[in-house]
This record gives structure tokens, C-alpha cells and sequence, in this order.
């Protein structure tokens, strides 16, 4: 799991940061981050600790020769500059692109070698079988060394990996899966028995990019008295579905006056198909989830309908507004709530930077729990816009490969995870100091749901988002019809990843 860092130890990450960045030698600005912990008020002295051992990797000492190592990146992300983990030249204005840059040049420096990165990221393009997905199965019908490593979107990953063009990361000499710097909850929810064939971790920045969030404005909070303080409910654990509901009904109106609700109206929260995933995985529940290295098909149970059953009212309802539909709708979702239409907004923290140029105060917050029986919060790394490392089957060196993505990873931890804190916290996107705490909250409890990324009985689309869409609880009937196209899948995803592929 990336190890992130409560606010204080932000802010002193920061400074660090800030004092390399005038000129040192590559690699000297590198930081390591600190545990994340959860912001406690205390009377209590603070107690005295010592700094713990660096942490790092077992890396072979070769040196390369000035090998040309061959990365591709492709996913659904309309930026390709912004998803692609490997970017960035010298020189660069943007925080994030010149720690990209510095990273490339400390691991090629160290093993005199030159990346060769063929970035390939369009909106659209990972849908199965894709332009990730293509590149490498070219590569295994040639029985070629096209690539040495890959960053591929979620639903091509996961058809390479089905396909058998995926290495077994676990396998590979030298990378250590079980290190801080690979995010340890995808390394256990993802793993079908001893076999890993994609991970993420400090090795990008992407799946910081795309995890879920909940966006409120911070004014309309002020100005509402009767509006409770949302940082509180977090903190309090009363942050729940019921309570939320609750504070969306406080807010929204026909400002227009035209007797029909649309985009040029106020409300409550705005939402979009996919939240849907966030709605299931904030209440726990999964799709299909690892039970002892094999998948299990675990979608419907009381948990799952509760979530339809307290959702959809409010979805249907003049206090929520879904901008999937909306001409423009990325566009017109940023001008509401910066024009102060919105008071809860559900979307990612990739769409925070665009609400850098806004007056508009806000914050950001994880979604909320089921209810307060549940002990914590539970966040969603998107799926269709994320990307996950991965290694092609067919590679010259595997000591080679493996050294250098160790090495990658492990450099991202020191270099690129605390720029992404600088850029985001520090930066004009996230405002405020209790942001930043509620950053930690979500990054230290994501899921990666396997039964989303396999789109398994296509469950995705047909059954799981088509309640929000269409503002009919119909979920039950939905699921009926494709629960036996989902166990069959469910059968050949543990007969193909765990045997076939494996050891």
C-alpha cells in the first residue's frame, strides 16, 4: 500500500521538496513518505518515536549497457500527457511532469539503460480489446520482444491477462510484491491464488487520479446553517447513506423558474452512471471477490439492495441531477458547481484540477458508508479510466525487467507519490487542511473490485449502473437475468488465472 501521509507530515514532505528543487543532482530531492494515520484529538502527550529504517529493494547490480527498455501506456483517459506514469522532459513548468522526468533519468542513470516509452493513451481506446490489449497480443502471436513492460488500461489488462499474455509479476525476480511501494490492497484483492498478473502501486501516480470522491461546496455549507459540517460527519463516522440523503434534501430549487429541472437549475448532488460502482463499494460490496486465491460471485446480498433501495429515490428525485446525458457534460458539471448550483458533487480527483481557476470554495470528502455499523470507509478506484502495470509473457531478460520496474516503483514512492501530495494539496486544486486528512482516509482504504475490472456477466453496464440511469430499482430483476453468466465467468476466470496461466 502507498504509504501517505497525514497533513502535518504534508506539509514537512513539502518543504523538503521545495528545498531540492533549485538545482540539486538528480534523485537528491527523493523523499520517503510516511505511514498514514488517522487525525486524532488528544489531551495526551505526543509520544517520542524514532525514524524507522529506510525501506529498500533487492535490485540486481548490473548495468545495462545502454539497452533500450520499452514501456507502452494505454488507457482511457482524454489526457495522454496526464496518464501517462513514464512522461515528463527536463525542464518541465508542471510539478508532476518534471518528477516523471526526474524519476525516468535516476533509474536510467543507475542502470545505464534509455527509456523508450510508445504512449498510446485516447479516450475510448481500453475497451477489451483495445489498443493496449492488441499491441500485446501482436507481440504473443510473433512471439516478439515488442515491449519490455506495459501501464495498459483496466478491460485490456484484464483480456491480456485472460488471454495468457500476461507474465506472472509474482515470479519475476527481484520484483517483491509484498514492498510498501506496490498498493497492498490490489496485490491481495487482485491475486488468483499465487499469481499476479497486474498491480499498481507508487510505481504511478494514475490510480491516485481516478479514485472516487465526493466534491461539496464549501460557501453553500457556510451559508446554510442547518447544513451539517461534512469534515465532522467523516470524522464523527456518521458520514452514512441515510445522513447524506439527508443533508442533499437541504438544497435545491427551480432557479429559473421554467417548472422543469435541468442544468440550469440547483441541487443536491450531481452523479454520473459509474458512481454507481462507488455507491455498491462505499456499503462493501463486491462484485465478486478472492476467497482463499479463488473468485467468488458476491454482488447480491441485503448490503447491495439497501444501497438501490436508499439511492435511487434520491436520484430520481428534483434534488439530483444525472450529467451523464448532458451535451457538454463535463463542461456544464464544472460551470454548475462552480456557479454555485451544486452542493455535493460525485466524481474523481481527476476532475478536481479543472476547478482550478474557480472561486468557488470547496472540499473533498470519500463517499459515505452504508451505515455506522461499518468500521470503515470503503473507496473506489475508477474503472474505466484505470491503468495497471503489467509485464508482457514474451521478454529477453526477466532479471532485467524485473530490476528496473522494481526500480521504478520504488523511485516512484520517493519521488513521484509526494509530488502528487505537493501538487494536489499544496497546489490550486484541494484547498484546505481537512481535505488533505480526508485524502488520507481514502487512499488507505481503496478496493479494486475484480468482478468490475473482468466485467463479469457484463454486470458493468447492464445490470450495476442501469438503476442510476434509468432512476428504476429494478436491480433485483436485472441481476436475476445475467446471475448465470456471471458464475460461468466467474468459473473460467478461476480455471484460466489460477491453473492454466499459473504455476
Amino acid at each position: 500500500m502507498k504509504k501517505l501521509l497525514c497533513l502535518s507530515l504534508v506539509i514537512i514532505t513539502i518543504a523538503s521538496m521545495l528545498g531540492a528543487c533549485g538545482g540539486a543532482p538528480v534523485g537528491t530531492d527523493a523523499v520517503t513518505t510516511a505511514p498514514v494515520s488517522q487525525a486524532v484529538t488528544t489531551d495526551a502527550p505526543a509520544p517520542v518515536t524514532t525514524e524507522a529504517p529506510q525501506e529498500t529493494p533487492t535490485l540486481s547490480e548490473d548495468k545495462y549497457d545502454g539497452y533500450e527498455f520499452r514501456i507502452i501506456t494505454s488507457g482511457n483517459l482524454v489526457s495522454s500527457k496526464d496518464a501517462n506514469d513514464f512522461g515528463g522532459v527536463e525542464g518541465d513548468t508542471e510539478l508532476l511532469e518534471l518528477k516523471k522526468y526526474i524519476r525516468k533519468v535516476t533509474v536510467e542513470d543507475q542502470y545505464d539503460i534509455m527509456f523508450n516509452v510508445n504512449n498510446v493513451i485516447k479516450f475510448g481506446s481500453s475497451t477489451g480489446s483495445g489498443t493496449g490489449f492488441k499491441a500485446l497480443q501482436q507481440s504473443y502471436i510473433a512471439n516478439s520482444y515488442d515491449y519490455d513492460f506495459a501501464m495498459i488500461g483496466t478491460y485490456d489488462v484484464a483480456q491480456a491477462a485472460t488471454n495468457g499474455f500476461l507474465a506472472n509479476m509474482a515470479d519475476l525476480p527481484y520484483i517483491d510484491l509484498e514492498r510498501s511501494w506496490w498498493d497492498q490492497n490490489a496485490v491481495e484483492q487482485m491475486s488468483f491464488g499465487e499469481n499476479v498478473f497486474f498491480a499498481t502501486g507508487d510505481i504511478g501516480i494514475l490510480d491516485n487520479m481516478v479514485t472516487h470522491c465526493v466534491m461539496f461546496n464549501k460557501a453553500l455549507v457556510a451559508e446554510n446553517k442547518d447544513i451539517n459540517d461534512p469534515y465532522e460527519m467523516v470524522r464523527n463516522h456518521t458520514w452514512t447513506v441515510d445522513n447524506f440523503i439527508t443533508e442533499v434534501q437541504k438544497f435545491g430549487s427551480d432557479l429559473n423558474g421554467d417548472d422543469k429541472m435541468d442544468q440550469y437549475d440547483a441541487y443536491g448532488l450531481m452523479v454520473w452512471n459509474d458512481a454507481a460502482y462507488s455507491m455498491l463499494g462505499a456499503a462493501e460490496v463486491r462484485v465478486a471477490t478472492m476467497v482463499d486465491g479463488l473468485l467468488e460471485l458476491t454482488l447480491y446480498n441485503d448490503k447491495c439492495v439497501a444501497v438501490y433501495d436508499k439511492y435511487v429515490p434520491i436520484i430520481a428525485s428534483q434534488y439530483c441531477l444525472n450529467y451523464s446525458n448532458l451535451q457538454d457534460r463535463d463542461v456544464e458539471r464544472v460551470r454548475m458547481f462552480n456557479e454555485n448550483q451544486v452542493l455535493y458533487s460525485y466524481c474523481s480527483l481527476y476532475t478536481i484540477p479543472r476547478h482550478r481557476d474557480s472561486d468557488t470554495d470547496f472540499g473533498i470528502l470519500p463517499f459515505p458508508k452504508l451505515d455506522e455499523n461499518q468500521e470503515n470507509y470503503s473507496v473506489c478506484v475508477g474503472v474505466y479510466s484505470g491503468m495497471y502495470a503489467c509485464v508482457p509473457v514474451f521478454i529477453e531478460d526477466e532479471e532485467r525487467t524485473g530490476t528496473i520496474v522494481e526500480a521504478l516503483a520504488y523511485q516512484g514512492q520517493k519521488i513521484l507519490t509526494p509530488a502528487y501530495y505537493e501538487a494536489t494539496l499544496q497546489g490550486t486544486y484541494i484547498r484546505d487542511e481537512e481535505s488533505g486528512e480526508m485524502l488520507d482516509i481514502m487512499f488507505a482504504n481503496r478496493f479494486y473490485d475484480v468482478g468490475l475490472i473482468f466485467k463479469v456477466g457484463d454486470l458493468n453496464e447492464t445490470v450495476i449502473c442501469e438503476p442510476i440511469k434509468t432512476k428504476a430499482n429494478n436491480f433485483t430483476s436485472l441481476y436475476n437475468r445475467r446471475k448465470r453468466a456471471a458464475e460461468s465467468d466467474v468459473n473460467k476466470l478461476n480455471d484460466l488465472l489460477t491453473q492454466k496461466f499459473g504455476k
